[in-house]
């Protein structure tokens, strides 16, 4: 069973078996938990989520940004322990750990479709890295929330959570077991579904904001699918200028959302 760290401890061999089963999609959504690290990420989560407790290697205490988060955890009343360099690096999830990371409980923000009128859909989206990048552009573009199909790479990969540069913490990310059937709600509530689609004739340049705009993205291997091609009021394609083959998901995503915001 998962066990709460407690309040003043140095990290034991069970708190740093059960962070790194947190490392696995099934503990996490067994558990109803993740694993942050890193300076960046550990700010914008402790901003926004609901803390269980903050671990901190020994080597990184006397960092100056690092500090402000320890009292702010403090000051918060969540739980700071500390770890060995040694102790840190048996849990943490990259190539160089930054001394810092916490446990988190997930809590799944709700999309306001009332009140939303640009909404990200991706289709299909399996990579991490693109997931975590089009959340990020997503955030700085303004859109309302984001819906991934239950196909598509978990939200609370680590990989992804990462990517994203703490971009999930502030914008809601919704997966759905049924993609088409929220689709056919979002129309039936006004918006207009636009799908990005290499081989249609329509310019991503003529696109223009309607006020309800939904952008739908597949993958880069299988495409849009095909039950949902009929829900779409337009497919655009981006204008090749150059010789590449094709647009990575991420970046063609960020087109659009670059020419809906304008």
């Amino acid at each position: 069973m998962y066990d709460k760290f407690d309040q003043g401890l140095k990290i034991s061999k069970a708190q740093i078996k059960n962070i790194k089963l947190l490392h696995q999609k099934k503990y996490r959504q067994q558990y109803k938990k993740i694993f942050v690290e890193g300076v960046r990420l550990v700010e914008e989560c402790m901003a926004t989520s609901h803390i269980e407790t903050l671990i901190v290697s020994q080597k990184n205490e006397l960092n100056d940004r690092i500090n402000n988060i320890v009292k702010q955890a403090r000051a918060l009343q969540i739980p700071v322990i500390t770890a060995t360099e040694k102790e840190f690096e048996q849990i943490s999830d990259t190539c160089t750990p930054q001394g810092v990371a916490l446990v988190a409980h997930t809590t799944e923000k709700q999309i306001d479709f009332k009140n939303a009128s640009f909404i990200l859909v991706l289709d299909h989206i399996k990579d991490p890295g693109n997931v975590g990048t089009m959340i990020r552009s997503a955030d700085w573009f303004g859109c309302d929330g984001i819906l991934l199909d239950a196909q598509s790479v978990e939200l609370n990969n680590p990989k992804v959570v990462r990517s994203t540069m703490g971009s999930i913490f502030r914008i809601p990310c919704v997966e759905t077991r049924d993609l088409y059937q929220q689709l056919l709600q979002l129309k039936k509530d006004g918006f207009r579904i636009i799908a990005a689609d290499g081989n249609a004739e329509t310019s991503s340049y003529d696109l223009k904001k309607s006020g309800k705009d939904v952008v739908v993205i597949g993958s880069e291997a299988e495409g849009l699918s095909e039950n949902l091609l009929p829900l779409f009021d337009k497919t655009v394609s981006i204008p090749k200028q150059g010789a590449g083959e094709s647009l990575n998901a991420a970046v063609a995503a960020g087109v659009l959302l670059y020419q809906l915001s304008r």
